[in-house]
């Protein structure tokens, strides 16, 4: 019976990566996004803006970055208001795409810490 638990676990992360690679690659980092972003109207930095945390995301997904405390941090910092998405002209789905990072990742750390 864990078999198949483990397969249907297996899956679904597969399917959460899936949704990951494919919304990120539709990102062409135009930067339409930021000048509705309210953290970026505050902030100012391009980590904080809805472009550099998607440029975050893929770097970390390619191997190019490693995850860690700090790109956690910078992409939990975000009011899900949506305006982001609203103003993107390629379709991002830029909530899906962080709440779907961070909930990767945090599963990742409770998995490393059973270890």
């Amino acid at each position: 019976m864990r078999y198949l638990t483990d397969r249907k676990a297996v899956k679904k992360f597969k399917k959460e990566i899936k949704l990951l690679n494919d919304q990120t690659a539709i990102c062409t980092l135009c930067g339409s996004c930021n000048s509705s972003c309210p953290v970026y109207e505050i902030e100012l930095t391009e980590p904080n803006s809805p472009r550099g945390k998607i440029n975050l995301i893929k770097e970390v997904m390619a191997g190019h970055l490693s995850e860690s405390q700090q790109i956690k941090e910078l992409i939990s910092v975000c009011l899900f208001c949506g305006y982001c998405q609203d103003s993107c002209s390629k379709g991002v789905d830029f909530r899906a795409v962080f709440t779907g990072y961070l909930s990767l990742v945090d599963r990742l750390d409770v998995d490393n810490n059973l270890d």
